[in-house]
C-alpha cells in the first residue's frame, strides 16, 4: 500500500488544528480543575461553619438542659422543704440561675438580653431601651 501524498501547507494545517484543539482541550480540562477545586473549598468552608454552629448548639442544648435538670431539683427540694430556710435557697438559686444564664448568653454571644433586666433592644424612634 501507498502512502497518500500530502502537501507540506496542508500538513502544516493539520498540525496547527490538532494543535489549536490540543491547547484547547488543555485549557477546558485546567478551567475545570480550577473550578472543582474552588467548588471542594467553598463545600469544605460550609463543612467547617456548620460543624461549629452544630458544636455551639450542641454545647447550648447541653447547658440549658444543666439548667433545666437544676430548676427540676430546687422545685422538689422546695416542695419537701421546710418554709425557714426557703426564701433564701430560691433567692440563691435563681442568682445562680441568672448567672449561668448570663455566661450562656455572652457564650453565644446573644445581643440584647439581659436576664437580671430583661429585654435591652433599643428602639429605633427614641433610641432608650425597651
Amino acid at each position: 500500500m501507498k502512502w497518500p501524498l500530502i502537501f507540506r501547507r496542508r500538513h502544516e494545517d493539520i498540525v496547527s488544528t490538532v494543535s489549536a484543539d490540543r491547547e484547547r482541550i488543555r485549557s477546558e480540562r485546567d478551567q475545570a480543575m480550577t473550578d472543582a477545586k474552588t467548588r471542594h473549598a467553598v463545600a469544605q468552608s460550609a463543612v467547617e461553619r456548620y460543624t461549629d454552629l452544630h458544636d455551639k448548639w450542641t454545647d447550648t442544648t447541653t447547658v440549658n438542659t444543666c439548667l433545666t435538670d437544676e430548676l427540676a431539683e430546687v422545685r422538689k427540694q422546695l416542695a419537701a422543704a421546710d418554709t425557714t430556710d426557703l426564701l433564701a435557697r430560691c433567692r440563691a438559686a435563681e442568682r445562680r440561675a441568672n448567672q449561668l444564664q448570663a455566661r450562656l448568653d455572652e457564650a453565644v454571644r446573644m445581643p440584647g438580653f439581659n436576664p437580671l433586666y430583661g429585654p435591652t433592644i433599643q428602639s429605633a424612634e427614641n433610641g432608650v431601651d425597651a
